[in-house]
């Protein structure tokens, strides 16, 4: 169930019309500031600020029931993402996990890293760019893409990766994580 055994670095999923998504952030102000967690807690990502859409605990481990996520249903996004999350937890066969909106600022880089624990393991993460640059790297394992707005990227997060934007301006995606259902425990909400 592990990832980091897995030969691919990026899977291409097809595309999504990520202009509705681009028309609501592009006037976000406050909203990036929400939530600082995950540049407080992860200094590969302190360069980054973070709007999230669905919370799921890291703490959970496979084999544990699905918790089930705790959502902004009252954002504008949602109405946005919602059709892709389903696709994707079709695809995967699993249910939705987190879904954040990332902005890496310009001129700045997420540093080398692996991602760790029980949940980052397993899940099928997902990356949307949404605003981006061709100057913006994204690095997986010896693997290096500019990933294209609206083209729907998995990649294996398990494998050492670092994101470079050597652009004027701040890059966004939206990374949907999604839990296989052969890695949740029986009882489900």
């Amino acid at each position: 169930m592990d990832k980091s055994k897995e030969p691919f670095t990026f899977k291409n999923h097809g595309t999504y019309d990520i202009e509705p998504i681009k028309g609501i952030i592009s006037s976000f102000t406050d909203e990036w500031f929400q939530n600082t967690e995950r540049q407080a807690t992860f200094k590969e990502h302190k360069t980054t600020l973070t709007y999230f859409l669905a919370w799921y605990p890291l703490s959970w481990n496979p084999g544990e029931p699905y918790v089930g996520t705790i959502s902004n249903p009252e954002s504008k996004l949602w109405p946005h993402v919602l059709p892709l999350i389903q696709r994707l937890e079709k695809l995967h066969d699993g249910k939705v996990g987190r879904v954040i909106l990332p902005k890496l600022e310009a001129n700045t880089a997420i540093t080398k890293h692996t991602d760790q624990g029980g949940y980052l393991s397993v899940v099928r993460r997902h990356h949307i760019a949404v605003i981006t640059d061709p100057k913006v790297k994204f690095i997986v394992g010896q693997d290096e893409k500019y990933l294209e707005p609206g083209v729907i990227w998995e990649i294996n997060n398990m494998k050492m990766h670092r994101v470079i934007n050597d652009s004027s301006i701040d890059r966004v995606h939206l990374l949907i994580d999604i839990i296989p259902n052969k890695a949740i425990g029986n009882e489900t909400l």
